[in-house]
């Protein structure tokens, strides 16, 4: 008999050690549920809220963690095959000495989680969201391509190529300090500079579940040098900023929730 805990709001809920097949938890809520040593099949966790749940030792086949929030998740020991993450929240979680087979991250937002020792194929790595800071399964910290056109200044050009300069007056030098180093610079103290580029990201993920359509990373460069980072929405308002100091680090990330 199929069982169904769809939209369940459920608080330290424990599963340990239970033998779940074809049970239904999508649109729940389950805060610091215990599945550990669990076995699970043909289970539907789509768009399930797993904050800091436990799966440790579990055994998981065909089930569908798609869009789901698992973020501070723990999946260590556990064994996985043919599971669905796309699209899900996966930031803090840890697959540490656990199996993956033939499990798909496609869009998966896997920031910060560890995958030491972990048993599974390289590729199933190739189309996620980000892997930035994740600890992949030789211990080398993982990082995410470079969406900015140019961000190295490129002496070999005369232009200022993939960027627009709104405001004063840049080009590409050789630095002082360094002959093998090009740079960005400006040409007045008194006007300054700025510069921007557009990144879209739209095929990054589903818009539907990602409200943000484009970021705006944008250089303003004076006495004093800032950056700012902005999701615009779909409809070019503003829904979240950031401005960083040169003494600041851009610590600030946009989260899948």
């Amino acid at each position: 008999m199929d069982v169904n805990f769809s939209q369940a709001v459920l608080f330290n809920a424990k599963f340990s050690s239970a033998i779940l097949n074809d049970v239904d938890f999508s649109f729940a809520e389950l805060a610091k549920a215990d599945f550990s040593k669990t076995q699970f099949m043909n289970v539907n966790f789509s768009s399930t809220l797993l904050i800091s749940g436990t799966f440790k030792y579990a055994v998981v086949s065909n089930a569908n963690f798609q869009q789901s929030s698992c973020v501070a998740s723990i999946f260590d020991y556990g064994s996985l095959s043919y599971c669905n993450f796309s699209h899900s929240n996966l930031k803090d979680a840890t697959f540490k000495q656990a199996t993956l087979s033939q499990v798909n991250f496609s869009r998966a937002n896997l920031y910060k989680t560890n995958f030491t020792g972990a048993n599974m194929a390289k590729s199933e790595l190739d189309n996620t969201l980000s892997i930035q800071d994740a600890i992949l399964t030789n211990g080398i910290r993982g990082h995410d391509e470079n969406l900015i056109s140019n961000g190295q200044a490129d002496c070999n050009i005369s232009h200022i190529s993939g960027w627009t300069v709104s405001n004063g007056n840049i080009t590409s030098v050789i630095s002082n300090s360094s002959n093998s180093n090009c740079q960005f610079t400006f040409q007045s103290l008194s006007t300054g500079a700025t510069m921007y580029q557009r990144v879209n990201l739209s095929d990054k993920w589903d818009s539907n579940f990602w409200p943000y359509s484009q970021a705006v990373l944008s250089a303003k460069m004076s006495v004093g040098i800032s950056m700012e980072l902005k999701g615009i929405k779909n409809d070019h308002s503003v829904s979240s900023k950031e401005t960083l100091s040169k003494l600041q680090y851009a610590t600030n990330e946009f989260h899948i929730s």
